[in-house]
């Protein structure tokens, strides 16, 4: 197998053993976990997971911040930043950062809006 995108749902049926494609997307990322290759996903993906694993498939908060640490530490996995200034500034320790630190992006001129509004 080699390189492979994951977008926003495979990685919602991996972490989530009542979705119906759970074990296919298992699967792939046992496949996928080989010395050569590699999962790529986005930081947005990642901001799109964090809300869809809070509401509606309410996934605990801690386990949702292991699973997206373990993304982020893992060799197997390449995280495209579409935006790095998003991922590096939001070093917040508040209820609800996990999903702030995902969703907000401060643009250069210090202007902060929501990933929404600055998505293309």
């Amino acid at each position: 197998m080699s390189d492979i995108f994951a977008d926003t749902s495979g990685w919602a049926e991996l972490i989530d053993s009542t979705l119906p494609s759970h074990s296919l997307a298992a699967k792939i990322y046992r496949q996928t976990r080989q010395p050569k290759n590699k999962i790529i996903t986005t930081n947005y993906i990642i901001t799109e997971l964090v809300a869809l694993l809070t509401n509606p498939l309410r996934i605990h908060r801690k386990k949702t911040i292991e699973f997206i640490d373990s993304l982020k530490a893992s060799p197997h996995i390449e995280i495209v930043h579409i935006d790095a200034i998003l991922d590096a500034s939001q070093q917040i320790n508040e209820p609800h950062a996990m999903e702030m630190k995902y969703t907000i992006a401060n643009l250069p001129r210090q202007k902060t809006q929501a990933l929404a509004d600055v998505t293309l």
